[in-house]
């Protein structure tokens, strides 16, 4: 799952970068939900996520 969660993440980031974050977490949380059945992250990996986004960073999901 944590594979999958970092393809998709990363599949945003060329669409999203350089948007607001505000513009971006819906999105960010959107993925997030649809690969763990309606999960949330919370506000503090919401924006990590996000800010990695914005900058055309990379997103790495690790499993728990």
């Amino acid at each position: 799952m944590a594979s999958d969660l970092t393809q998709a993440l990363n599949g945003i980031t060329a669409e999203y970068q350089g948007m607001t974050l505000e513009e971006i977490k819906p999105e960010v949380q959107r993925v997030w939900a649809a690969h763990t059945g309606g999960g949330e992250l919370d506000e503090q990996r919401l924006t990590a996520f996000a800010e990695q986004i914005q900058a055309g960073g990379h997103v790495v999901v690790r499993s728990a």
